[in-house]
């Protein structure tokens, strides 16, 4: 969508959907399409497809939508046992994913691997959970169930690719977003250029990956959704 003149302009660090710009340019905002990272899906080890078949975990749990996008290419194949008793996905975004394909999960109230580990804790319901992830998934989530005697079985479906597009960021940016910690790593050089421009994190994860960076100044959405990030960004750049 070709901006307009007035409109200021932000960066988005994964590709932007329609939707997306459409909500952009009625709050003010060109949205510029900038992904620096690519999925793919990852076929487990045999090992790792055994114990799916064999084992009867009590738990699902997703991370991420491209867990969830994984765990479809495994289950479409017939390689997952019935669900669980208990599904649950870090936030709305990822359970939303999930509801598509008609499966329920439970989400923390903070959409972090932490808060969610801590209410699977919490409830006390199961004692063996299936992770379907990424190859640089986070540790919080597994550990935090480990200390908490939770088995956790780890089903790597897809991997994180760094891969920026063939040409430089614009250099009249405004603010750009962030939606996870892997793509703050894929884009710290480019960061430099960018002094004084607003960082908006989707969530505390990636807030926090940004604040080890030390890169000011830094917004974080109050949920994990870009509208939400527009909001944050919106109410920061208004005069006082």
């Amino acid at each position: 969508m070709p901006g307009r003149k007035d409109h200021m302009k932000v960066l988005s660090t994964r590709e932007t959907t329609v939707e997306e710009e459409i909500l952009a340019d009625k709050m003010g905002f060109e949205l510029i399409s900038y992904p620096v990272l690519r999925y793919e899906f990852q076929e487990p080890d045999n090992y790792k497809i055994e114990s799916l078949r064999d084992a009867s975990p009590q738990a699902w749990a997703f991370t991420s939508k491209n867990g969830v996008k994984g765990f479809l290419k495994l289950f479409e194949q017939g390689l997952v046992p019935v669900k669980p008793q208990k599904i649950y996905a870090v936030g709305k975004r990822t359970a939303y994913e999930l509801k598509r394909i008609d499966f329920k999960a439970t989400i923390p109230e903070i959409e972090n691997g932490k808060a969610l580990a801590t209410k699977i804790i919490k409830e006390g319901m199961v004692k063996s959970v299936v992770h379907f992830c990424g190859n640089l998934r986070r540790n919080e989530l597994s550990t935090l169930l480990k200390q908490n005697d939770i088995s956790v079985n780890e089903i790597v479906v897809y991997k994180t690719i760094t891969e920026k597009p063939g040409i430089k960021p614009p250099e009249k940016v405004r603010a750009i977003l962030f939606y996870s910690p892997s793509a703050v790593e894929a884009f710290r050089e480019e960061l430099t250029e960018y002094n004084n421009v607003p960082l908006v994190a989707i969530g505390p994860t990636t807030s926090e990956a940004l604040k080890q960076k030390r890169f000011k100044p830094l917004l974080e959405a109050n949920e994990a959704s870009t509208e939400a990030m527009l909001k944050s960004l919106k109410k920061f750049l208004k005069p006082q």
